[in-house]
């Protein structure tokens, strides 16, 4: 099962997030940017982040650019939740590393499409991996049977 953590600091938004994605994945639910962050150390790491734009303390961007900078985390989604619809911000949002943004109020049909389609990405990245580690080990069983032996 697939664990999401969700950031946001309205309890309506979380709210929502769990009536809509509590029956098909595990959640985190946390409330501040500083939550989030004590929750990623002392947790299994999520697959998927949703992540509100404004949060007490740490903000919604810094909280991605402090993700973003840890090898640990770096390949995690994170999809922003907002009320900022302007280009300017979705750009700068994609800029430093988010891999999607959805609009607030939320849409749930937008919301669960999205976090399948994320999910779905992830897992193909991961079965790439799996391929590239069984031909990597393909090629090396190879190269030692057509090895000349001495």
């Amino acid at each position: 099962m697939f664990k999401i953590m969700i950031v946001d600091n309205d309890p309506t938004s979380l709210a929502i997030g769990r009536a809509l994605l509590e029956t098909e994945y595990q959640l985190v639910l946390t409330r501040s940017g500083h939550q989030a962050l004590g929750a990623l150390k002392n947790e299994i790491l999520p697959d998927l982040i949703l992540l509100d734009m404004f949060l007490p303390g740490i903000d919604g961007m810094e909280f991605l650019k402090t993700l973003k900078s840890d090898l640990r985390y770096v390949k995690i989604p994170v999809i922003f939740l907002s009320h900022e619809s302007y280009i300017g911000k979705k750009a700068e949002c994609f800029q430093e590393g988010a891999a999607d943004f959805i609009e607030k109020p939320l849409n749930p049909d937008i919301l669960k499409f999205k976090v399948q389609q994320h999910l779905a990405f992830l897992e193909i990245a991961r079965e790439n991996q799996r391929l590239k580690r069984g031909i990597g080990m393909m090629r090396r069983q190879l190269d030692h049977l057509l090895t000349p032996r001495q």
